[in-house]
This record gives C-alpha cells, structure tokens and sequence, in this order.
C-alpha cells in the first residue's frame, strides 16, 4: 500500500479520537511511500484505521489515506542502462496492467537520453516511468535507467 495525497494524521499509540492517541506527523510528509499495514481496526464513528510502520514507529492512518499504487507527475532526464538487464518497453500501461503492449526491449536504447514525466508504482513496489522515446510515450521500469 502507498500512502496517497490526502492529508490525514498519523498516531502513535492508538487511533485518532481513542484514548493515548498522540499525533506524530501527517500523511502529505510520506506522500508516494510504500508501507505494510500490519493490523487493521474499525473505531466507534466507523473509520478504519490501519497500523503501518514508518520511521521505525508504528502509526494509526485512517485507511482513505492508502492505495494499492502511486503515480505523480515528475520532470526528470535519465538515461537508459541496459549493459546488465533486459527491461521491456510497453504502450499505454506498465507491464502487469491488462492495457500493456510490449514493443520493444531497452537493450536497443543502452545509453539514450530521456525524459520522464510521471512516475509509477505498482502494488508489488516497482516503480516505472512514462518516457518519451523516438515520440512514443512508453513505460519503462526505472531500475532500467
């Protein structure tokens, strides 16, 4: 799970309105990082809370605050790395998405300059970028740059 954009307290102790509750920090300061909710508890006003771990604490968010994945706008010039891993490149959606059309591997592009303009994790923590190669918007695993 990816804690999302909203802007939710995070609570040591116990739940936000229960007793011991002290706030910590809010959720837009860990916007896009991945987390393991290890317990799961629904409050007397019938808000779901999940207990995640982050910063080596353990913390209540409410569960609006998750998603199975993250993506967000990012400007940012890489270049493909491909000397030691074969990544495939898909049209319209990362690999593992129904919509995804492999059509091409970045071993053909080792050393080609790109730009990114949104980054991607998937539920199982990989991260991929929308690049512009050769004027096709395609999805590229970031490990590959």
């Amino acid at each position: 799970m990816y804690i999302n954009s909203r802007n939710d307290g995070m609570y040591l102790n116990a739940p936000y309105r229960a007793q011991g509750a002290k706030r910590y920090a809010s959720t837009k300061t860990y916007t896009g990082q991945r987390v393991q909710v290890t317990l799961q508890r629904k409050d007397t006003h019938g808000v779901t809370w999940y207990l995640t771990k982050v910063d080596s604490k353990q913390l209540w968010v409410d569960s609006h605050a998750f998603a199975p994945t993250f993506t967000r706008n990012v400007s940012l010039n890489v270049k493909v790395n491909s000397s030691k891993r074969n990544d495939g490149i898909y049209l319209n959606a990362p690999y593992g998405n129904k919509k995804a059309k492999r059509i091409a591997s970045t071993k053909a592009y080792n050393g080609k300059r790109v730009k990114a303009s949104k980054e991607y994790k998937d539920a199982k923590g990989v991260t991929w970028y929308l690049v512009n190669l050769n004027n096709k918007q395609v999805w590229i695993d970031k490990r590959a740059f």
